[in-house]
């Protein structure tokens, strides 16, 4: 891992539009970032690279798709892939506007058929040829950005619990660089504990930079082992202010804040959330 220190600071964005926490990890060139998006009660995470943009979810509703303009000259944007963790609206529902507007070549999405809603009109009338299931190993790369499946590892881990869709969320391994962070939708606890850390770890760096908390800083998603393993430096949770969840379990916060010694930021308590990589 670089040696460069790391900073947060907040900074007005786009003309004082909203409030920023920004976390520098190295060097100059800031031609990559991670934003996580304040959407309320749901995930929300935008990718920046030099040449493409690339999202993980998308909120519960059009809130994302709002905060893009902050990034793109209105009413212009370009996303290049998305990656929706499961099917709950909170995490793919903004993807039906923002597939509108901004044309993903590639929209992941393994869990589709499940959707018991009236959204699943949209995602059947979804371009077939943009629409991908992908699974443990696959590999996306934009620029020297890698995406990396962890979780599910095959079309059957998605029917061990069908009744319960956070069982099936994608875990995704980002890395660039000296940068590695682990992004893991609404993921159980029981399906954390299959993911063989070590090996994730070893084919890394070190000491991972951040990691987003599952399910809203639940205490159903959260798996201490792996904290302990990867020692994030940074716990972001991405949450709704006031939420009727109770979320995020505080008990969670102090075990990240106490025995991980991670810096838990959070969406409901600092709004976006801007990672410059380099």
């Amino acid at each position: 891992m670089s040696s460069g220190k790391f900073f947060v600071f907040v900074v007005v964005y786009y003309l004082c539009r909203f409030l920023v926490v920004a976390v520098s990890f190295t060097g100059d060139d800031a031609g990559y970032f991670v934003d996580f998006l304040d959407v309320g009660q749901g995930d929300a995470i935008l990718i920046r690279t030099p040449n493409h943009n690339v999202m993980i979810d998308s909120g519960p509703d059009y809130s994302a798709s709002f905060g893009l303009y902050n990034y793109f000259w209105s009413p212009f944007c370009n996303i290049d892939a998305g990656f929706v963790s499961h099917a709950h609206a909170d995490h793919y529902f903004g993807f039906m506007r923002i597939a509108k507007l901004c044309q993903p070549k590639l929209i992941t999405f393994n869990d589709v058929d499940q959707l018991k809603s009236g959204d699943a009109d949209f995602w059947q009338k979804f371009d077939q040829n943009k629409l991908k299931k992908t699974f443990l190993g696959d590999e996306y790369f934009f620029n020297e950005l890698k995406i990396k499946v962890l979780w599910p590892r095959s079309p059957q881990d998605l029917n061990v619990h069908p009744d319960d869709l956070n069982y099936n969320s994608m875990v995704l391994l980002v890395t660039y660089g000296d940068f590695e962070g682990v992004f893991l939708g609404d993921a159980q606890k029981d399906t954390l504990a299959k993911i063989d850390w070590e090996s994730v770890l070893a084919a890394t760096k070190g000491r991972f930079d951040v990691i987003k908390a599952a399910h809203h800083g639940a205490g159903n998603g959260f798996y201490l082992p792996m904290y302990d393993i990867l020692q994030p430096k940074f716990c972001v949770i991405q949450v709704g202010k006031d939420n009727s969840y109770g979320h995020p379990d505080l008990d969670v916060v102090h075990q990240m804040e106490d025995v991980v010694g991670c810096d838990v930021l959070r969406t409901d308590e600092v709004g976006p959330i801007e990672m410059r990589l380099r």
